[in-house]
């Protein structure tokens, strides 16, 4: 009886323990969740280069027959290089921005551009009106990594600049004489082959050969001065509108600064 009671209460501690061990062991070592694979980084936003080009056509100031002279730069406009448009009756600018390496509309823009101050810079040698001067500025530029919504500013920097003097009719190599009756106080005269811009708007110089001697000459519009060793005016000169037909013409209208009266006054007719 004795031993049955005993093993009775052998069982009992047993299952005891192995409850608490149990019990111990969950506490103490749990099991692990599973761990989610990790979320792959997106893919980088792609770099995108931009590549510009700018164009600008500029004239200081315009002498002569401003009105007349926009008008032929306008068309002469429309028809090469549309895309250029009006900053001012003085300043002309067009912009384009592209992908790199999709550079076929800078191309074409610049196609068009060059052909346009080509176009200009050829006028000038060709008619006879509108009487006019005027100093050009033409500036290109090309920029990498612009903003996409980048233009050129015309004021700024350029990658290529190009500077002529504007003359209509030109006065490059021409020669000149008059058959007045009146006894003119200057003979015949030419000019040299090259027109420097000046300091002055709308005003070109040249060499002027009179009188077995050389003046400088200068040009602004329909007027003329020829200057000499001293820097004093010594022969002055209105140039005057002639059809394609009749020769060049320019009228003497005032010597050593002393404006000529009508009667006194002599025109000349180029002789080339």
């Amino acid at each position: 009886m004795k031993n049955r009671n005993f093993l009775k209460l052998f069982i009992m501690a047993f299952a005891m323990a192995s409850a608490f061990a149990l019990t111990s062991c969950g506490d103490d070592d749990p099991v692990p969740s599973p761990t989610p694979d990790p979320t792959p980084d997106p893919d980088p936003t792609p770099t995108v280069s931009y590549f510009g080009y700018g164009c600008a056509f500029t004239m200081d100031s315009i002498a002569g027959d401003a009105e007349a002279f926009l008008t032929v730069l306008r068309d002469t406009m429309e028809l090469y290089c549309p895309e250029l448009t009006a900053v001012s009756d003085y300043q002309y600018t067009a912009s384009i921005v592209c992908e790199e390496g999709d550079t076929a509309q800078i191309r074409e823009l610049r196609t068009k551009y060059n052909a346009f101050v080509s176009a200009i810079y050829m006028y000038r040698d060709s008619e006879r009106v509108p009487v006019v001067s005027a100093n050009v500025f033409s500036k290109q530029v090309t920029e990498h990594n612009v903003q996409k919504d980048w233009t050129f500013n015309a004021n700024g920097n350029a990658s290529s600049t190009l500077e002529f003097f504007f003359q209509v009719p030109s006065l490059r190599n021409t020669l000149w004489g008059t058959d007045d009756a009146k006894q003119p106080s200057l003979g015949a005269f030419r000019f040299g082959s090259i027109w420097n811009q000046s300091s002055l708007k709308a005003t070109g110089t040249a060499t002027a050969h009179a009188d077995g001697g050389e003046y400088t000459a200068y040009r602004q519009g329909n007027l003329l001065v020829f200057l000499d060793e001293a820097g004093v005016n010594k022969y002055g000169f209105q140039i005057n509108e002639s059809e394609e037909s009749e020769p060049m013409t320019m009228t003497l209208v005032s010597v050593d600064g002393q404006t000529l009266d009508e009667a006194d006054r002599v025109t000349y007719t180029i002789d080339n």
